[in-house]
């Protein structure tokens, strides 16, 4: 799972360069930087969750770019649901855009929602289990 996540990390990477450079060298560079983290990071075993929260991430980026805000704000949702890092990103992403609320205002409702998923699990791992025998 760490290894398709990473490549969809670098091929969005190169997409958002590439359309932000206007050159496909620039994106070239940036992917192939990108592939040396990726490859450290999917060594470990406990940094898995950091290559899905950035793939969200990237795929957040790429949404925003292109004017999808609501998918943007999946993106931003299920990168917050996998790393609790990725919830102060996507706050801080928010309030970078406070003075477009009103056309934010349709896609914070799917980002709270997956907000609540990751809460209602940490609510249940919480609680205490049951003894079955």
């Amino acid at each position: 799972m760490v290894r398709i996540a990473g490549a969809i990390t670098v091929a969005f990477t190169y997409m958002i360069t590439q359309r932000l450079a206007k050159h496909w060298s620039y994106a070239l560079v940036a992917s192939l930087v990108l592939i040396g983290a990726i490859a450290f990071t999917g060594q470990a075993t406990i940094l898995e969750e950091f290559v899905i929260g950035a793939m969200f991430l990237t795929m957040a980026v790429w949404c925003y770019i292109n004017g999808r805000k609501k998918l943007t704000a999946l993106c931003l949702g299920l990168a917050a649901m996998v790393n609790i890092i990725c919830v102060i990103i996507s706050l801080i992403w928010f309030i970078l855009h406070i003075r477009e609320l009103k056309a934010w205002k349709s896609s914070i409702p799917i980002f709270v929602a997956c907000c609540f998923t990751y809460v209602y699990v940490l609510v249940l791992m919480a609680l205490p289990t049951p003894k079955l025998l």
